[in-house]
Order: structure tokens, then sequence, then C-alpha cells
């Protein structure tokens, strides 16, 4: 098993898409629950036709719904029907008919008299290249420009106080303006556009998930990169994979931030992270898979995190929480104020071979050795606790789990392709389900009398190994597990 695949089965990041597309689940496609007749009711709603837009209207308003297009551009009316009723909205999933003329509009035009912009209403229009966009625009609906692939820029007014979920997502965005009233960034937000630079401005509190995700163009096929990355003294909170995938080579993480998602920042260019004073959670889990990772600073103030040697602990020192990824020593011994190994800790750190683990550490986090450099490792015997997939992907080679440690969590060597031999000690209850998915040079694994279950779908193998050999004692559960899956045992 190669380590993109082990990566994708242990932490994947499919989750951004499903968040990408499942907007659409709950809204319609534009237009999709029209029927497009020129004057008809719904909803106790009368629509009328004029110059070719349909539009309802209410309290002596209109709301455009829909345009059969004479050419590539449409241009929004202020006023509309015979009474000159002023035009305030553009509706969610905005239609044209036929509904494939949509793809091949190039213009828009949007009047000072339209304050909303539904949900939906430009999505999928992919040859756009030109929006000229209302200076009165209060509301800007969830992916209202999602998948325009042609939009190179856009002025987004002053009036917006919030960027909604999937709003620009996979459009072709190369530069953009975060406005001065703007107070939050939703989810998906410019997902999968091509900016290389962004500034987040003060008055910004909120960057929702994956809002800044994956910048190489989605919907054009190309391979660029969010190379800046500022954020300006006010943002309060990132989530979790806000501006993964970048390539960024430092990042400073202002006073004003409070907590950070998992994987915020995950990138392989990144070499420097400055962390303010303000950050009290999530600040180890926002770095995974910077590889290039060497240096990481925390000011003296913050009371939640501390640098000892470009290592980052918690205050108090009892938690190692992140070593980085690009840090150049081969060797690495755990201080004896360590009673835990935190989510991720050792994540990606190619360039570490060994670590020295001492007796005081208790409990070691899932992921924690994920995809590392390790090939020796001695667990300490206090050790009571290890989480799911914490050496998966990693070069260990051989590896004893103590007596105290009671379930072996699943995946826990998952796509561990040069590990060898593995010695559960008497204590030791069960063993989850793809504990050796992927050990392709496994030769043999000691089990105690003490496992009484093994989770597996075919066998502890999940027949990826054929030459494994299981050693047990007779008549114990490991025993009957191997001879009634014919996998080769040694009685001890």
């Amino acid at each position: 098993m190669n380590k993109k695949s082990v990566l994708n089965r242990v932490v994947s990041f499919v989750t951004i898409t499903v968040l990408v597309f499942t907007f659409f689940v709950a809204v319609p496609l534009a237009g999709s629950a029209v029927n497009h007749g020129s004057e008809y009711s719904s909803f106790a709603e009368t629509v009328y036709t004029s110059d070719g837009f349909d539009y309802t209207v209410q309290n002596n308003q209109a709301t455009i719904i829909g345009y059969t297009p004479s050419g590539d551009s449409i241009v929004f009316p202020d006023k509309i029907g015979a009474a000159n009723y002023p035009v305030i909205r553009i509706a969610d999933n905005f239609y044209t008919k036929p509904e494939d003329k949509r793809e091949s509009i190039k213009s828009i035009s949007i009047p000072d008299s339209v304050t909303s912009i539904g949900s939906g209403a430009f999505s999928f229009c992919f040859s756009l290249e030109n929006v000229s966009i209302s200076s009165k625009l209060k509301t800007l609906g969830d992916a209202a420009f999602f998948y325009c692939g042609a939009l190179k820029s856009i002025l987004i007014p002053s009036g917006i106080t919030s960027i909604g979920q999937n709003t620009f997502s996979c459009a072709g965005l190369e530069s953009i303006t975060i406005g001065k009233e703007i107070k939050s960034i939703g989810e998906c937000a410019f997902y999968g556009c091509a900016l290389t630079t962004i500034t987040i401005p003060s008055n910004v509190k909120s960057i929702g998930l994956a809002a800044f995700s994956d910048q190489i163009g989605k919907s054009t096929g190309g391979a660029g990169g969010l190379k800046t990355i500022i954020i300006e003294n006010g943002v309060e909170k990132i989530e979790e994979s806000a501006f993964n995938g970048h390539k960024a080579t430092s990042i400073t993480i202002p006073d004003s931030i409070k907590s950070l998602g998992e994987c915020s920042f995950s990138g392989s260019k990144l070499k420097k992270v400055k962390v303010g004073k303000g950050v009290k959670k999530g600040l180890a889990s926002a770095f995974f898979y910077c590889i290039s990772l060497d240096s990481i600073k925390v000011n003296a103030k913050n009371t939640k995190y501390k640098v000892e040697k470009g290592v980052l602990f918690s205050k108090d020192k009892k938690s190692l929480l992140l070593y980085p990824g690009g840090k150049a020593s081969g060797k690495y011994t755990i201080p004896k104020s360590v009673t835990s190994i935190g989510k991720l800790a050792f994540n990606n750190s190619k360039k570490l071979k060994s670590i020295k683990i001492p007796g005081s550490v208790k409990s070691i986090g899932t992921y924690a050795f994920i995809s590392s450099g390790i090939n020796g490792l001695k667990i300490p015997k206090n050790v009571k606790k290890i989480g799911s997939a914490a050496f998966s992907g990693s070069k260990i080679n051989s590896i004893t789990i103590p007596g105290k440690v009671k379930k072996i969590n699943g995946g826990m060597f998952i796509g561990c392709e040069s590990l060898k031999t593995v010695v559960f000690k008497e204590g030791v209850k069960s063993i989850g389900s793809g504990t050796f998915y992927g050990c392709k040079s496994l030769k043999t694994v000691t089990i105690p009398r003490s496992v009484k279950i093994i989770y597996c779908e075919t066998n502890i193998f999940e027949d990826d190994n054929k030459k494994a050999i299981i050693k047990c004692h007779k008549n114990s559960y490991a025993h009957k597990h191997a001879k009634k899956n014919k996998i080769k045992f040694k009685l001890l």
C-alpha cells in the first residue's frame, strides 16, 4: 500500500468535497422546480413575463426568477412590467430557458435597485466572466456563484456582512478583496478557486470550514496555490481545513485568534509559524502534513502553549503536542515531564528515525505517529491507552504493546509497510479491525491468552498478508481464530 493510499484511508478530506455538493441536495439546482409559463399561479404567487424576464410581485416590489436570454449576457432591469415595479431581488435558483443556456452566459449586470441575490442564483454559469453587481446589495445567497469557472474577479459590495456557504466555491477567482463590513466567511466559501494571495481584515471574526481550501483552480483544472496568507489582528476563529492545501511558507497567527480547527493550515510548503498569545484551542492539530515545518514560535504570554527546542507542548509541559515535520534531528528524547503524546503529535516527521519515550507517558493519541519516519520505538509499560491509527503509515519495523493497553484500536498499524514483528503483552483484551491492513512485510504477531476478541471482516490480517504467523497459546482465542481462518500459527 503506498503512502497516499494510507493517508486517504486514515485522514480523509473527502468531507470537504461532500460539503461543497451537499448544499444542492437541500437546494434544487437552478430552475429545476419551476414551471416555465408566461403567467401562472404557484404557492399563491402569480408569475409574469416582461422582456424575457419571469418575475413575481409582492408589496409592489419585483423578484426576478428566470430569463430567456437572446445572447450571452443578462442585463437586469431596475424596474419591470407596466406598473414599473422596482426590482429588489434575484430569486433562489434563478433559471434560464432553456436551462443549458446559463452555461454560455458571459456577463451579468445587476442594478442598484437589487438588494438580494438568492442561493444558487448563478451557479454553473461556466462561461461567466464579468459581473457588475449592485452597490446596494445586502444579501448574497449560498452558492450564488458556485462553479463559475471563468469568473476571475468580482467586487463584493460594502453592504455585504457575511459570505455564505459555497458562495464562490469552484469559481475561477484569482483575486478577491474582503470588504470592511464582512464579519464572517462561510463553509467552502472560496473552496477550489485560484487565489494566490488573501488578506483577511480585522473586521472578519470567523472563517468557516474549508473556506479557502485547495486554491488550485478546481473548475479549470489549474495547478496554482495560495502562497500568501495574511490574517489581521481581530479575527477570532478559524475552522477545520480553512486553508488546507495552501503553499505558503510562513503563517502568523495573531493575538486575537482564540481557536483553530483541525488541519486549518495543512500544507506541505509551510516552514515557519508564529503564534500569538490568544490561541487556546486547536494549535497542535492545525498543521497536519506540514512536512517542511521546522520552526514554531509561541508568544510567551500564551497561557495554553509553550515551545521548547522547537517542539510544541502544553503550558505545563505534561503533553507533547507537535513535533514539527521538517525538524532536522534524526532522534528525539521526550522530556520526563510528559504524561501524554497528543493527537497527530509526530505526524509526517519524515526525518525523525527514533524516539525515546519516558516511563511517565500514560497515553498516546490518535494518529500520533502517522506517516513518520520512525523505525525504532519502545512503548513504556505504564502506557494505558493508544489511539486509533497511532502508527499508521510509519516506518516502524517492530513494536511491543504493554499489557496495560487493554484495547487495540482499529487501524493502529495500517499501512506500516516495514513492520515485521508485533508483540501484544498479557493484559491486552481486544484487537480492532484493520489493525494490520497493508502490513505487507509482517512476519509474526504474538497474541496472549488475555485477548478474547479480534474485530475483523475476514481475519486478523484482512487477507492482506498470507505469510504472517500468529504466535499464540494452545486453545486460546487467537489459536482458534488462526485455525478457523487457516492462518499459519506457532504455539507458545
